[in-house]
Formats: structure tokens, C-alpha cells, sequence
């Protein structure tokens, strides 16, 4: 009876030893957890580092198929871009007609370093583009035609992306040159600054 009455006391002991052993468990559990986000930080910037090199010879190379990839790959591995990789991702967009996307990427770069060269390109994509949303049916996609075809590359490529994705989705939300444009017909005004033409 009385080792009953002491039962308070043995249980208090039994759960000392108890935490004795599991606290210092959990505290090299604790203790080895930074050590593998570390390694992973560690991976991860090293990959980063390794695209980034990548992407730049494939932008010098002028290999945008390549390059877009690459960015992509860079993109998903979740650390912040600096400026070199986003300007890079913007003259690889511009290549393949996304011009909301050199624009995006070149307001990401420019709040990294306004330099001249980022801040011109803006403004040339604000005086020049204006933001189109249309949308159809994917069984029957809208044409798209331009009134008077872009004499520059980037913009006939712009224009050529826009009719690539209205025919394999229906839809294309983005930027097009100023001008006159038909829509299934419908003429179509894209002018800079102006709210984006709904259809």
C-alpha cells in the first residue's frame, strides 16, 4: 500500500527518464533538419547558377527554343530571378511573339535596375502595343488577320503567336501592335493606352 501511496513520485521519476531520452531525440532531429533545408538551398542555388550560365549561352547563341526551356526550368525552381535572367526571358519572349511577357518580365527586371536600355523597351511597348482579350469557341477558333501586316519582326511575330493561340485554344489575352485588325471579320482597333479591346 504505501509503494501505491509513493505512486505519484515513481511516475514523476519514470517520466523523467522518459523526456531524458526522448527531448534529446527530438533535439537532433531539431538540430538535423536545418542541415538538409541547407543542402536543398544549397542544391537549389547551385542549379539556379548552372541555368542561368546555360541561358545566357543559349541567348547568345540565339537559340530561343532552348532558351525559353531553360528559363522555364530557372522559373521553377522558385528562387528569385536577378535582372540578366529576367532581361534574358524578355528577349526570349520577344522572339517568340509573347510580348505580355516581355513586358512582365521586363517590369520585374526594372524594379532590379532601372538602366536605360529596360526603361526605353517599356516605354516602346506602351507607345506601341495595345492589350487584347478575345475569346471564342475552341471547336471553331477565331481568325485573326492584321488590316496592314507589322513591318517589324517582333511585331509580325506577335501577330503570328496571337493566331496560334486563338487556333489551338481559342482564346489569346496579351498584347498586339497598334493597328486595324479583323476578327472573324470584324475590324478590330488596338490602340496604346487605351482599355483593352474586349471581344
Amino acid at each position: 500500500a504505501r509503494r501505491f501511496v509513493g505512486y505519484p513520485g515513481a511516475m514523476t521519476g519514470l517520466l523523467l527518464t522518459l523526456l531524458n531520452v526522448v527531448i534529446p531525440v527530438v533535439s537532433a532531429a531539431e538540430e538535423g533538419a536545418p542541415a538538409v533545408s541547407a543542402r536543398d538551398e544549397a542544391y537549389r542555388k547551385a542549379e539556379a547558377k548552372r541555368l542561368s550560365d546555360e541561358l545566357e549561352k543559349l541567348v547568345r547563341r540565339q537559340a530561343w527554343a532552348g532558351a525559353a526551356r531553360t528559363y522555364a526550368e530557372l522559373e521553377a525552381i522558385g528562387l528569385p530571378l536577378g535582372v540578366d535572367e529576367l532581361y534574358a526571358g524578355a528577349l526570349t519572349a520577344r522572339q517568340l511573339g509573347e510580348m505580355a511577357l516581355v513586358y512582365e518580365r521586363l517590369l520585374a527586371a526594372a524594379k532590379l535596375d532601372g538602366r536605360r536600355e529596360i526603361v526605353d523597351w517599356l516605354w516602346a511597348i506602351d507607345t506601341g502595343y495595345g492589350r487584347v482579350s478575345l475569346t471564342g469557341d475552341p471547336a471553331s477558333p477565331p481568325t485573326l488577320s492584321a488590316d496592314t501586316p507589322p513591318l517589324l519582326p517582333e511585331q509580325r511575330a506577335c501577330v503570328e503567336a496571337a493566331q496560334r493561340h486563338l487556333s489551338e485554344s481559342g482564346r489569346f489575352d496579351g498584347l498586339l501592335p497598334a493597328g486595324t485588325y479583323r476578327v472573324n471579320g470584324v475590324a478590330v482597333e488596338v490602340i496604346p493606352g487605351e482599355d483593352p479591346v474586349v471581344l
